[in-house]
């Protein structure tokens, strides 16, 4: 066999194994990117076309949420703070106080949770909260809240924020809100919810 077509066959034979090697490798790492993208989104609670209502007699207040959605109620004391409300999210998980485990206060651990996160906790402290931006009126928007807002320092990677509001003849109250690489969908339920909060009838 001449030579030249020997060493021709094997350069194609080689050149054929390094395309194929470099395709395994590219939809190798596509399938990966798809499965974490599934793995960040997968545990997000869909946006239900039914939505429910939720009163808070200790704020005053009422706002519809998303059935679909999680929702937890707050109602503890540390120190002489005694903090009433709820938190909805579109993540099931159980919130806790980073360091206080079984104390539903209004700092919670949002370490390890997944993208597309939406959590808002309504909640009235029985004293003056200081962190609070400047208190606005009814109805809320999510425009009240400072774009972008700050780092979360009990979550990587997610933005929070507070809005102060009162109801008239309640103390004040706030929202902290916290959420990571929402949808335009998540931003537009959050900006929902937020319309909603209304006196108690």
């Amino acid at each position: 066999m001449d030579i030249p077509l020997v060493r021709l066959r094997r350069e194609r034979r080689s050149a054929f194994r390094t395309r194929a090697l470099v395709a395994a490798v590219v939809l190798l790492a596509l399938v990966a990117g798809a499965v974490s993208w599934n793995s960040r989104h997968s545990s997000v609670l869909p946006i239900s076309s039914e939505w429910t209502t939720k009163r808070l007699p200790e704020l005053g207040i009422q706002f519809s949420y998303p059935a679909s959605w999680h929702l937890q109620d707050h109602g503890h004391s540390v120190g002489l703070a005694t903090m009433y409300g709820a938190l909805i999210s579109n993540v099931d998980h159980g919130f806790e106080h980073p360091d206080l485990r079984d104390a539903d206060t209004s700092v919670f651990d949002m370490r390890g949770l997944p993208d597309g996160l939406v959590a808002l906790s309504f909640e009235q402290f029985n004293r003056y909260n200081p962190i609070a931006n400047k208190e606005t009126g009814l109805p809320l928007s999510l425009d009240y809240a400072r774009i972008p807002i700050d780092a979360d320092p009990y979550g990587a990677g997610l933005l929070h924020d507070y809005i102060s509001f009162r109801a008239a003849g309640y103390p004040r109250s706030s929202v902290e809100i916290h959420i990571s690489d929402i949808t335009e969908a998540e931003r537009a339920a959050i900006d929902r919810i937020l319309a909603s909060v209304k006196p108690i009838p």
